[in-house]
């Protein structure tokens, strides 16, 4: 049990001390036994308050890991030392809620833009598959992206811009729905953009 470790760790000196002083008849053994009580039971005070304001300090960490929530438990630790430092990752808490809306803010407006630009856009993954295609993709390709993605000419350039990690052009002749000629610009991501695209 935490509660019994902790108060040996706190009371075992002392404790030992006096048991010592009995022992060679230093003191009379009544004092030695009642200062004892009064250490073990100071001790397991302490380690009541100990284990409550580690118990505070593990739940801080873990709703700053899981993102749970922004702000403290309501609880505070009584220990100065666990103040400051629970005081700290709320704080933190904080800070990284605000940076995560921003980001999730930026990523909207990412795909916003993505979605609006007047050129088809392909994002592709490292397996090569299809991230996402923003609306003049799917206007101009509909349900063949998949088949211009293995158009040898394209697919040609998707592996060399993968393998060299410098932008590859392709010109792609489409015989469906109707004949076209498509210039197709492979530029490689590194790193990744946030959605795990690679090109």
């Amino acid at each position: 049990m935490p509660i019994l470790g902790t108060v040996a760790a706190i009371a075992g000196v002392p404790v030992l001390a006096l048991v010592v002083l009995g022992a060679l008849g230093l003191a009379p053994v009544g004092p030695l036994a009642l200062a004892a009580g009064v250490i073990l039971v100071a001790a397991f005070g302490l380690a009541l308050r100990w284990t409550r304001d580690l118990a505070i300090l593990s739940d801080s960490v873990h709703r700053l890991n899981s993102d749970r929530a922004t702000t403290g438990s309501g609880a505070t630790p009584v220990l100065p030392g666990l103040q400051r430092l629970v005081g700290e990752l709320d704080r933190l808490g904080r800070r990284v809620a605000v940076r995560s809306a921003m980001l999730e803010q930026l990523r909207r407006a990412d795909g916003t833009v993505v979605e609006r630009l007047p050129d088809p856009l392909i994002v592709l993954a490292a397996d090569r598959s299809v991230r996402r295609a923003n609306s003049a993709a799917r206007a101009a390709f509909g349900a063949d992206i998949g088949a211009v993605l293995r158009h040898p000419q394209l697919r040609a350039a998707i592996d060399r811009a993968f393998a060299s990690g410098v932008t590859e052009v392709a010109e792609v002749a489409l015989r469906v729905p109707v004949p076209r000629e498509v210039h197709a610009a492979v530029v490689p991501m590194d790193p990744p953009i946030a959605d795990g695209g690679r090109a």
